[in-house]
């Protein structure tokens, strides 16, 4: 796991990006990833704990893996 900062959010599209040293570039996430009991406490500056993958995702190189966690 890693720890990041989410650094954007499109409300719209309901995509974001989260900005950590694994991940250089950012790493993009989806909202379908913030597990339903903390979705309400997450915004932008919140710090996540998260997993991550090597993709080719909107002009990111990494994508949020599985759930996303506060703190």
């Amino acid at each position: 796991m890693s720890t990041g900062v989410v650094a954007s959010f499109d409300e719209d599209e309901g995509w974001g990006a989260i900005t950590c040293d694994d991940t250089p570039g950012g790493c993009w996430f989806h909202y379908t990833q913030w597990p339903a009991h903390i979705a309400p406490d997450v915004g932008l500056g919140s710090v996540v704990s998260f997993g991550w993958i090597r993709v080719d995702q909107d002009g990111f190189r990494y994508a949020a893996h599985g759930d996303i966690a506060l703190g």
